[in-house]
């Protein structure tokens, strides 16, 4: 199901069932950037097609927000488009990328921002910025360890730091229900997990 956020943006819900995130879809005038490409080929398919169906760019640009196999796997489904992304993620990714910790994009008539995001979750976290909205994939979560969620207070020091320096509105997960919420909501849900360690 695609769900729309602002006339430029939109996103593919996450598949409930399974462990598939959500697919960012950030429209310009010459480009569309793709927030995660995810891992079930339908998922891809249903972004694409929406992408045809509204005569949006199909001139591609993918930032996957982290390496991890169900962010990146439909990948090899897309030959022709450029790709930005962490350092550590283009270890997982057999083909020509722009590493970035940080970039500006043009997509024709809108800029988006890459950011990088401090994570235990996984290393070389990508955030993409727009109008607002920031995708931050799978950024914000925990670690498991020995079944219990995990967090190590320097990095979610390092966290409240980041999301506190960045202006946006709502923040996109790329699991949730929801999006879940604000820059306050972010850093309040942040400091508590410190308080929680």
């Amino acid at each position: 199901m695609i769900i729309k956020v602002t006339d430029r943006i939109y996103y593919v819900d996450h598949e409930r069932e399974r462990i598939c995130p959500k697919i960012g879809i950030i429209v310009g005038d010459t480009h569309t950037l793709l927030v995660d490409v995810a891992n079930e080929e339908e998922h891809l398919k249903e972004a694409l097609d929406f992408l045809r169906e509204h005569h949006y760019p199909l001139n591609l640009i993918v930032v996957p927000t982290h390496f991890h196999p169900d962010h990146i796997a439909n990948l090899t489904l897309i030959d022709d488009c450029e790709i930005y992304c962490s350092k550590n993620t283009s270890r997982y990714i057999n083909r020509e990328c722009h590493v970035v910790d940080n970039a500006e994009i043009d997509l024709g008539g809108l800029s988006v921002s890459v950011i990088s995001l401090p994570s235990l979750h996984a290393k070389g976290c990508l955030g993409v910025l727009c109008e607002g909205v920031l995708f931050v994939g799978d950024a914000l979560y925990s670690r498991m360890k020995n079944g219990v969620e995990y967090y190590e207070k320097s990095i979610i020091g390092a966290e409240i730091k980041s999301y506190s320096n960045i202006e946006f509105d709502v923040a996109i997960f790329g699991h949730d229900v929801n999006m879940l919420g604000n820059k306050r909501e972010i850093v309040t849900f942040l400091k508590e997990k410190m308080k929680g360690n």
